[in-house]
Order: structure tokens, then C-alpha cells, then sequence
């Protein structure tokens, strides 16, 4: 459907849709769940081995960092929503900035563009947002189009080949790398582990024109950076008692 379940199936959508839409929805999924299991396990090597050094990084994320990574994020928006004119995407990701300013700031809990109104105070929920903004235009979109095929496939295109996995080496062990140190960071999380990778993928990629038409490198990126978030976040957790990600706070 093209629809992501989780803001950090975002970046995923954008290879995974068009490989199923060419038939080969088995073995999307089998290389998303590739990218998950190897993203999670470098993402537990580097917890178990250099959680005391990248704690200490951490722990030196202060105002200017955050504004930075912040500027960071919507850098990277504006070169994957509109690869052909950028402004579009920056332009969006700044409207993203303002709606993310509603509600209440996190040091002295001031109402920021609330106007006396206790559902804005609260802020807008990243989730409801994120699938409802991708799942309303991507079904205003199905409604101008033919009706569609369903998409078959069959149990053995499931199991993708080893060798079409480690094929891309560089970008699994980068994307977990990546990944590891975005779910390090509190407040970043797994959908920012996602778009970080993917956008360091295409930027080293020798097949970058491939990427949001249905690349295997695309959709293996984005799945081991936000699966190596997870190992990631716990990292703060376990060394500093402060929570990387939201789900991280719930341990």
C-alpha cells in the first residue's frame, strides 16, 4: 500500500513499494528482513563492546548539537523528496520544523503556538502524523490511478540469496554503524537511523539512480539503520539511565 506502519518504515516504503510493484514483493521482504536481523546484530556487537566510549559522546550532546542535527535532518529531507529541486524538500522539512515546535518545550513546559488550547499544548503525535500524512496522499494518489493488480508471489522468492545480501557489504556494515550511534543520540531514535543510512547509501552508491525505483542497496540501508537504533538507544540506557528512544524509556 505504500502506506508505513512506523515512522521508521518510512525510508523504507521508497524501494520497497517499487520492487513490488514489479513482482518482486517476496523478495523485498526477504531482504528487509535480512537488513533487520544484520542491522540489530551490529547494533549488539557495538553495544557489548564500545557502549562506555560512545556513552561519553553522548553525554557531551548539548543546545548547538541538537540544533545542528536538527538542520542535519532537514538537509537530508530535502535532497530524498525532491531529488530534482531540493528547495521542494526543504521547504517541506522546515514546515515539518514548525508543526514539531507546536506544544510544549521540553525545559520550562511553555506552550509554544498553543493559543490557550489544551490539545495543542500537548504538540502534534509524531506517529498520527507521519502515517497519516503518507497514508492520506498515497490514497488521494491510488484514487486518480486504474485499478491495480495484485501483486503475486511465491514462498520461494521469499529466501533472498546470500550472495545478493552480502553483495552490498559496505552498506550493511555502514547503515548498522550509523544506525548505532542515531539510536545513541536520545531523541533521534530509528526513523533517523533510516534516513541517515539511506542517504549515505545513495551518496556512495555506484547505482544511485536506482534509488526510490526499487534498489535492493535503498531498502537494505534503510532497514539496517533503523534496526541497529534499537541495540543503540540502549546503550545511553544501560551506561547513563537515559533513554535513547521512546521504546528504550519503557526498559
Amino acid at each position: 500500500l505504500n502506506i508505513p506502519g512506523t515512522p521508521a518504515s518510512a525510508a523504507t516504503v521508497l524501494d520497497g513499494h517499487p520492487l513490488a510493484r514489479r513482482g518482486e514483493a517476496g523478495k523485498a521482504m526477504g531482504i528487509a528482513t535480512a537488513g533487520s536481523f544484520l542491522g540489530s546484530f551490529i547494533g549488539m556487537i557495538l553495544l557489548a563492546t564500545i557502549s562506555p566510549f560512545l556513552a561519553e559522546a553522548a553525554l557531551r550532546f548539548q543546545s548547538f548539537e541538537f540544533f545542528w542535527l536538527a538542520m542535519f535532518g532537514i538537509v537530508i529531507a530535502g535532497r530524498l523528496t525532491a531529488l530534482e529541486d531540493p528547495l521542494k524538500g526543504w521547504i517541506a522539512g522546515f514546515l515539518g520544523l514548525l508543526v514539531a515546535m507546536v506544544g510544549q518545550e521540553t525545559i520550562y513546559s511553555y506552550a509554544r503556538f498553543a493559543y490557550g488550547n489544551g490539545d495543542l499544548a500537548g504538540g502534534f503525535g509524531l506517529l498520527p502524523v507521519l502515517v497519516g500524512m503518507f497514508g492520506f496522499t498515497e490514497i488521494l494518489f491510488v484514487m486518480r490511478q486504474p485499478a491495480a493488480q495484485v501483486i503475486r508471489s511465491t514462498v520461494d522468492s521469499v529466501v533472498p540469496k546470500v550472495r545478493e545480501v552480502f553483495r552490498y557489504w559496505q552498506t550493511i556494515v555502514r547503515s548498522g554503524v550509523i544506525g548505532t550511534l542515531m539510536g545513541l543520540i536520545p531523541g533521534v531514535g530509528e526513523d533517523m537511523g533510516a534516513w541517515v543510512s539511506y542517504a549515505a547509501a545513495r551518496g556512495s552508491s555506484k547505482e544511485r539512480d536506482r534509488f526510490g525505483k526499487g534498489s535492493v542497496e535503498g531498502l537494505m540501508a534503510a532497514e539496517t539503520g533503523n534496526n541497529a537504533a534499537v541495540p543503540g538507544a540502549l546503550i545511553p540506557v544501560l551506561t547513563l539511565a537515559v533513554p535513547g528512544s521512546a521504546p528504550a524509556a519503557v526498559l
